[in-house]
């Protein structure tokens, strides 16, 4: 499991709703009120094979689809 903090700012005030990441188990603590600065700590779990991953990390907010941020993940997953 890895733990970090993602500062994700908008033009208006939102919430983040979702975060996704393909092979990867995320937790986040979600947001209590809409806000234009959103430091959000997310912990991810890998859920796929060892070995080199890059993939996207795709955080969603309650703007729609035009809100949405998006950022690349990118390490080795070792074997337990």
């Amino acid at each position: 499991d890895k733990s970090m903090r993602l500062i994700v700012t908008g033009k208006t005030p939102f919430k983040v709703t979702e975060i996704v990441c393909e092979g990867f188990t995320i937790d986040f603590d979600e947001s209590t009120e809409a806000k234009m600065v959103q430091i959000v700590n997310i912990r991810l779990a890998a859920t796929n094979n060892v070995g080199e991953i890059k993939q996207p990390l795709i955080v969603k907010t309650d703007g729609g689809d035009d809100m949405t941020a998006e950022s690349l993940v990118v390490g080795v997953v070792t074997d337990r």
